[in-house]
C-alpha cells in the first residue's frame, strides 16, 4: 500500500518538478527563487509537507505579515521518490509587504507608513481636563 502511494505521490509531483525549471512559464507559478516571481510577487514555501513553493503577491494594506523577521531562505527540499529541489531567496507561508507599506508590530497586517508619520493629536470633542 506505501508503494502504491508513493508511486502515485511522485506521478503527481513529476510534472510539477520539471515545470519549475521552467521559470514564470509555468500555468501554476512554480519558482525556485523570488526572482522566478513578478516585481509584485515573491517565491513562499507553505507549511505544508510536502509543499512546491509558489509565486504569491505582497501582501497589501491590512493583510498578514510577519512583523519582526521575515528572512528569506536558501535550503535543499526532498519529496517523496527521493526528488530534490534546491530554492533560493524563498519565503515561509508569507510575503514581506508590498513597497511603501510597513508590517505593523501589533497587528501584524501590513499598512500605510503614514500612520506612524501622523503625529498631530485632534483635541476636539474631547473633553477639558480641570487640574485646579
Amino acid at each position: 500500500f506505501k508503494m502504491s502511494i508513493l508511486v502515485l505521490l511522485s506521478a503527481l509531483l513529476a510534472p510539477a518538478i520539471h515545470s519549475l525549471h521552467h521559470g514564470r512559464g509555468s500555468t501554476v507559478n512554480q519558482c525556485t527563487d523570488t526572482r522566478d516571481c513578478h516585481a509584485h510577487q515573491c517565491c513562499v514555501l507553505g507549511g505544508n509537507r510536502y509543499s512546491m513553493p509558489t509565486c504569491t503577491n505582497l501582501g497589501l494594506v491590512g493583510e498578514p505579515c510577519r512583523p519582526y523577521s521575515n528572512a528569506p531562505y536558501n535550503m535543499s527540499l526532498t519529496y517523496p521518490n527521493d526528488v530534490k529541489l534546491d530554492v533560493t531567496n524563498v519565503y515561509f507561508v508569507l510575503c514581506d509587504c508590498a513597497p511603501n507599506l510597513l508590517c505593523d508590530g501589533f497587528k501584524g497586517t501590513c499598512q500605510s507608513p503614514d500612520i506612524y508619520t501622523n503625529n498631530d493629536i485632534d483635541l476636539t470633542d474631547k473633553p477639558s481636563a480641570d487640574y485646579t
